[in-house]
């Protein structure tokens, strides 16, 4: 069996205009990576041959001793263990630092305590060591990688293999890649746009947006929206509190869960599945079937377009209105139950339920 290889090739100190910066240069040999970084950006690009890591450690503050201490000395690195064929590279601190100042333009008021490499660290954007490490990857084509960033944000670019990206203070945005991708952000936007293969974007408090994807999608957030646009593949998509929207979608099934939010439909295909607990749900150009069922707990239903091939349709509100337009003859069995089914005059070539 190959064994990983990892190699260091240089570690410079440089004092620029704007802070202290030591650069940290190694070859990673290994088809399955994960990265662990603690405060800066991360940076994938597509490359050829072994992957490349260049770790940039920067002291934003010059005029803080001991941030420039951990920028110029030796005392942060990049440690490196193999297991079988999996490598892992890990940014380390000394064990006496374990207060970063964190400057983030989404997070204004951050302070935060978090356990990084089994130990606990406060993250605050008002005091501490004012020192980070932004990594930029060169990613060969098929490398499984992992990247788990505690503060910063998490970019992939043209990207080609399985990734699993997630940053517990940051977003995570990927474009144009190929495989698989899970983006998963603690507190951020998770942006996944023009990308082959399954997706999974996950947000516990921020925005959901996933775009041209051939694949199935998988959108979550605990708060905030989603929106979705250009889908070729079953789409799922869950808001514990906020809106969704799907734009454009074709595959075999659309299922949509919100606890609290409104559902907009336009332009999608395939059977339809919607629950809302308190939000209306409405559905422009759609082509349904062979099922639809939507359950709001308050909340009415509007709903057009081709439903000709819809054999079953069950709508249950607890409060609102249901309104069903079709472009084509029905043949369906229907149940619905709301507080008032609403029946609009018939005019061609809708036929109103």
């Amino acid at each position: 069996m190959k064994l990983p290889l990892v190699a260091v090739l240089c570690a410079l100190a440089a004092a620029p205009a704007f802070g202290a910066e030591r650069t940290i240069e190694l070859v990673v040999d290994a088809p399955s990576v994960e990265i662990r970084n603690l405060v800066g950006n991360v940076r994938l690009v597509p490359g050829e041959g072994p992957m490349k890591v260049v770790a940039r450690v920067t002291a934003d503050d010059p005029d803080h001793a001991g941030a420039v201490r951990l920028a110029t000395g030796e005392s942060v690195r990049v440690a490196t263990e193999g297991s079988g064929r999996t490598t892992r590279l890990a940014v380390e601190y000394p064990d006496d630092v374990k207060r970063f100042r964190v400057d983030l333009e989404e997070f204004r008021r951050l302070d935060a305590e978090v356990r990084y490499l089994d130990r606990k660290v406060r993250l605050d954007d008002r005091s501490g060591d004012r020192v980070r490490v932004d990594l930029e990857i060169t990613v060969p084509e098929g490398t499984r990688l992992k990247v788990s960033q505690e503060a910063g944000s998490v970019f992939a670019d043209q990207v080609v293999g399985a990734l699993a990206l997630r940053s517990r203070f940051g977003g995570v945005f990927v474009t144009d890649g190929q495989g698989s991708v899970i983006a998963d952000t603690g507190s951020g936007t998770a942006s996944v746009t023009g990308f082959r293969g399954d997706v999974r974007a996950d947000a516990g408090s921020g925005s959901v947006i996933v775009e041209n994807v051939l694949g199935d999608v998988r959108a979550d957030t605990g708060s905030g929206q989603i929106r979705i646009r250009g889908i070729e593949g079953a789409v799922q998509a869950d808001a514990g509190s906020g809106s969704v929207r799907i734009v454009d979608a074709a595959g075999p099934e659309i299922r949509i869960d919100t606890g609290s939010g409104s559902v907009r439909l336009e332009d999608v295909s395939g059977s339809i599945f919607v629950d809302t607990g308190s939000g209306g749900v409405r559905g422009e150009g759609i082509v349904a079937g062979p099922r639809v069922e939507v359950d709001t707990g308050s909340g009415g239903v509007e709903l057009r377009g081709d439903l000709g091939a819809v054999e079953q349709v069950e709508i249950d509100t607890g409060s609102g209105s249901v309104e069903l337009a079709s472009t084509t003859p029905l043949s369906l069995r229907l149940d619905l139950e709301a507080s008032s089914v609403v029946e609009t005059a018939r005019r061609e070539p809708f036929g109103i339920l």
